[in-house]
């Protein structure tokens, strides 16, 4: 997959109240994929290298960051896109709801800032 940027058309929904907009997503190479997991694995490992220094604790910390690092990194490596902008509204209440940084997996459950309802967001077919 080329790295770019492109729209994608999503429906807001509460219930029976539907909402129309947009997001931008920007997808990921190969190489920015790879980056980013082992940018958050690197970091899982430096903690689980200071830990070493907590008596008794150590025992746990060190052997959890070490494997919750390796999990997190693929995790981070496989995800496809991200979305870098968002243009919806809440079917609820009309207020704008945010989703910047989002990983691109559908369906998402986001709780509106405005009125606490939590909506469901999923391509339009």
């Amino acid at each position: 997959m080329a790295a770019g940027r492109h729209e994608v058309n999503v429906n807001c929904t509460w219930g029976e109240k539907l909402s129309l907009g947009g997001v931008t997503v920007r997808s990921l190479s190969r190489a920015e994929r790879i980056q980013r997991g082992a940018k958050v694995t690197g970091i899982a490992w430096g903690v689980a290298i200071l830990c070493v220094f907590i008596p008794i604790l150590h025992f746990v910390l060190v052997p959890s960051f070490l494997i919750g690092g390796l999990v997190l990194g693929v995790m981070n490596s496989m995800e496809r896109g991200q979305i870098v902008s968002s243009h919806l509204g809440c079917p609820n209440c009309s207020a704008e709801v945010p989703l910047v940084n989002e990983s691109v997996s559908w369906p998402k459950q986001i709780r509106c800032s405005s009125c606490s309802v939590t909506l469901a967001i999923a391509p339009t077919t």
